[in-house]
């Protein structure tokens, strides 16, 4: 179905109208009554979407739609009584698109939304947004929030049976305008609880409030499992332990957190490990450069069980050869079971970001020596090799 919509931008009228008969019937004999479609960017022909509501029943369901706002949308205009539900609505705003605003309006259901904003004014999607979120405060399940700009976040912050919440806002130093600020994430602080909320992603290169932050993660109520938390400059530093005091206090349920710590909160990655029993994965970047680790990491190898996956770390951090062995040395070891011979178990996976630049021989010659013994995945024993690739260029 996708190949045949796809070829119509390229036809005569003759060959559309074939076309247009071929999969009308394909689509009435198909059991598939569930479609997706993903609209290209640019100010090209969308003739073949004209057409669509002569070809899909009437009420059908739309699992997906991805596009880019455009001012030429004019086809929207025949979707009002097509797609009586979307699943997943992906939006790139460029323009004030006035024909997609007005199908968003006829919309009853959606579950899922994400939308990359910009700085331009378009009063028309934001009122259609507004509408259409209004009407789905109970439904919406996922929502991520890329960039930012005109539209007001508060319009998103009430959704309260959100399963899934993602902010983000990555852009080039000096080139791309950030539009995170002080109060950014205060209408999700302010907003309801979100006692449904299982994964929580805030990933920003910018400054973050650190007591906003807080109260979101305090009003889950524990039922977050999956916590990213990336940043570079605290807004409000005095309020850095508040926010971890209320991670371990507040999300005893987690299975996976990447979080950017700074010596004054390096010391929380022992009380998560101590406390958090489902924990299988813990990834660690810093607020600042080479973070000295000669005493956090033998006390983190301490404290990890077999339990733990994935110890990455994401940041440059200073660690002596010898500190770096003790780390080594208390890494737990998986039992080997005996009585399972097809049993591939093997310990710690570490990761090291960029380690290049900073691991020495001595320690590429002790992590050698560990991965031998099954303490690491075998694939950082890859990594290792890709190391000494490097090194023999």
């Amino acid at each position: 179905m996708k190949n045949f919509l796809k070829k119509y931008q390229h036809v005569s009228n003759t060959q559309l109208i074939i076309y247009q008969e071929l999969i009308k019937m394909i689509a009435k004999k198909s059991s598939v009554k569930r479609y997706k479609l993903t609209i290209p960017e640019g100010i090209g022909s969308f003739s073949y979407l004209d057409c669509l509501n002569e070809i899909l029943p009437e009420r059908s369901h739309l699992e997906l739609l991805k596009l880019t706002t455009n001012n030429f949308h004019s086809f929207f205009n025949k979707f009002k009584n097509l797609f009586y539900i979307i699943d997943k609505l992906m939006i790139k705003c460029k323009d004030d698109d006035e024909n997609l605003s007005n199908f968003l309006n006829t919309l009853p259901k959606i579950h899922f939304l994400k939308i990359r904003l910009n700085d331009q004014q378009m009063p028309n999607l934001t009122n259609a947004l507004k509408n259409l979120l209004e009407s789905n405060y109970e439904d919406l399940t996922y929502l991520w929030i890329k960039q930012g700009g005109t539209i007001p976040l508060n319009i998103f912050s009430e959704c309260k049976n959100l399963l899934n919440l993602r902010i983000t806002d990555s852009h080039i130093p000096n080139t791309t305008k950030s539009f995170w600020s002080l109060n950014t994430l205060q209408p999700f602080s302010n907003g309801p609880a979100y006692t449904q909320l299982v994964e929580f992603s805030l990933c920003v290169d910018t400054k973050i409030n650190l007591y906003h932050l807080s109260n979101i993660i305090l009003k889950t109520n524990g039922s977050i499992k999956y916590l990213c938390l990336k940043w570079e400059i605290e807004q409000d530093p005095e309020h850095a332990q508040l926010l971890f005091e209320i991670i371990l206090s507040s999300c005893p349920n987690l299975i996976d957190i990447f979080i950017s710590v700074s010596p004054h909160t390096v010391n929380y990655l022992i009380n998560f490990l101590e406390n958090f029993k489902y924990l299988e994965i813990l990834e660690i970047d810093s607020l600042v450069n080479n973070l000295d680790l000669n005493i956090w990491l033998p006390k983190i190898a301490k404290k990890l069980t077999t339990k733990l996956s994935l110890l990455g770390f994401y940041c440059k951090f200073i660690c002596n050869l010898k500190e770096f062995k003790n780390f080594l040395d208390d890494i737990p070891i998986l039992p080997y079971d005996l009585n399972d011979l097809s049993s591939s178990a093997v310990g710690l996976e570490l990761y090291f970001h960029n380690a290049n630049e900073w691991l020495g021989q001595d320690k590429i010659d002790l992590l050698r020596e560990y991965a031998s013994i099954g303490k690491f995945h075998t694939n950082v024993c890859d990594w290792i090799k890709n190391i000494d690739e490097f090194n023999d260029i």
